[in-house]
């Protein structure tokens, strides 16, 4: 009885363990810069970037038009970019042309008040690397182009400046 016990509670600390050592996988490698087209909006210019931006700490957001999370995080966001020094990217990566249309996204951004750099995932590139499967999703790389963060969900103000003022 008490192997099965010991079995069972290694196993559970397996599962756990397997988890962080995903996380920590992508700590210790540099994520490849991808390039995504921008969109002419408040902050941002047409045409492309590369994200992450080699050399600079960069926090990237995936958002979604229809997402109500992510329309009340972009206020903590501005506020956060405001306050330190870091390359912010907010992309979406809702079907463009399909279900959305790019002046629909720079709609959204104009009215929760974006300021920096928005542009599509349109090939998915990003989220597939990062393994993005919600939004809002935050992604904070340090300038060698690690994963320092990434996680679904809201951050607040005084995290997130944490996160990216220790990256």
């Amino acid at each position: 009885m008490r192997r099965r016990n010991l079995l069972a509670t290694l196993g559970g600390l397996g599962v756990v363990g397997s988890g962080v050592a995903v996380f920590r996988r992508r700590d210790d490698d540099a994520v490849s810069p991808v390039r995504i087209e921008t969109l002419d909006a408040p902050g941002s210019d047409a045409g492309h970037r590369r994200v992450p931006e080699p050399g600079a700490v960069t926090v990237l957001e995936f958002f979604a038009t229809w997402c109500s999370t992510c329309a009340t995080y972009m206020e903590t966001l501005g506020t956060v970019h405001d306050a330190v020094d870091a390359e912010f990217v907010s992309v979406t990566n809702e079907p463009v042309g399909v279900s959305v249309e790019r002046s629909d996204v720079v709609d959204w951004w104009r009215t929760h008040d974006g300021a920096w750099t928005v542009g599509l995932d349109s090939e998915l590139e990003l989220t597939t690397s990062l393994d993005a499967s919600a939004v809002p999703y935050t992604v904070v790389f340090d300038a060698a182009n690690e994963v320092v963060y990434a996680d679904a969900g809201v951050l607040d103000e005084e995290t997130l400046i944490e996160v990216i003022e220790t990256a």
